[in-house]
């Protein structure tokens, strides 16, 4: 494919081949893995919405801690 520019311009614009479609698509199954092993209880945050969401349907306020 032809762009009409050289150089690195050139290089730039040219879509990707098949390569660096996989490759991506490699770090990107490695960094979700690598998410979801590290953080399997769901993180801290998550921890303290379901506390404060459980206080709040139990009655109380979720601000009280």
């Amino acid at each position: 494919m032809r762009t009409g520019k050289s150089d690195i311009s050139g290089w730039l614009v040219r879509p990707a081949g098949r390569h660096p479609w996989a490759v991506l698509a490699t770090v990107l199954a490695a960094s979700a893995a690598h998410e979801a092993r590290t953080t399997s209880d769901g993180g801290m945050d998550n921890a303290i919405v379901v506390r404060a969401a459980r206080t709040w349907l139990a009655g109380g306020s979720p601000y009280d801690d």
